[in-house]
């Protein structure tokens, strides 16, 4: 069947991460099994859509791994209550607490098109995150805007879709903040040579190691 491949960066190495369609065996339904390197194991996270016994509504549950433990995560559509729109809710593990995390449809009062607000946990505060599709001002195509908290400044991050120079495809280009540094990073699809799909290739560089990661998506049918 078919599987991605995400060849990441971890520590010290490169570890691939293979993602496939399953099954649920409890459910029967669709799943998703993330094999992902943790610390010293390859271990196994499932992703299965489920039924949120509260509400009712379909959820999807990812149990994962965190430091000692194998936590679920809910993930399930509610409403917003001060919107009234679909929202995702994302309880999830956060040092000590399971810390609800809302992400809803909202207005971006700057432009008044439809947003993101993804209020989550930073440290002590609970800090907006938004999310809004704009222009890319140098390419007049759509791009979004992520404004996003980081340490202690709120630093804006642009996606825009452009051209891949080497092989003149459309890509995207994330210019990020890294810690006192912003790197541009380069999202490009492109062939994945051993197989000859098509794959998406990141470079970027981190500022104490100088290394390349690259991030290699491969869809083998």
């Amino acid at each position: 069947m078919s599987m991605y491949l995400f060849s990441h960066w971890c520590g010290h190495a490169c570890v691939p991460t293979l993602v496939w369609p399953c099954l649920c065996s409890h459910t029967g339904v669709a799943m998703l099994v993330f094999s992902h390197w943790c610390g010293h194991a390859c271990v196994t996270t499932l992703v299965c859509p489920c039924l949120c016994s509260h509400t009712g509504v379909a959820m999807l549950v990812f149990p994962h791994w965190c430091g000692h433990a194998y936590i679920p995560t809910l993930v399930w559509p509610c409403l917003c209550s001060h919107t009234g729109v679909a929202m995702l809710v994302f309880p999830h593990w956060c040092g000590h607490a399971c810390v609800p995390t809302l992400v809803c449809p909202c207005l971006c009062s700057i432009t008044g098109v439809v947003m993101l607000v993804f209020p989550h946990w930073c440290g002590h505060a609970c800090v907006p995150t938004l999310v809004w599709p704009c222009l890319c001002s140098h390419t007049g195509v759509s791009m979004f805007v992520f404004p996003h908290w980081c340490v202690h400044v709120c630093v804006p991050t642009l996606v825009c879709p452009c051209l891949c120079s080497h092989t003149g495809v459309s890509m995207f280009v994330f210019p990020h903040w890294c810690v006192h540094v912003c790197v541009p990073t380069l999202v490009c699809p492109c062939l994945c040579s051993h197989t000859g799909v098509a794959t998406l290739m990141c470079s970027g560089e981190d500022q104490y190691l100088l290394h390349v990661l690259t991030l290699v998506y491969c869809l083998k049918g």
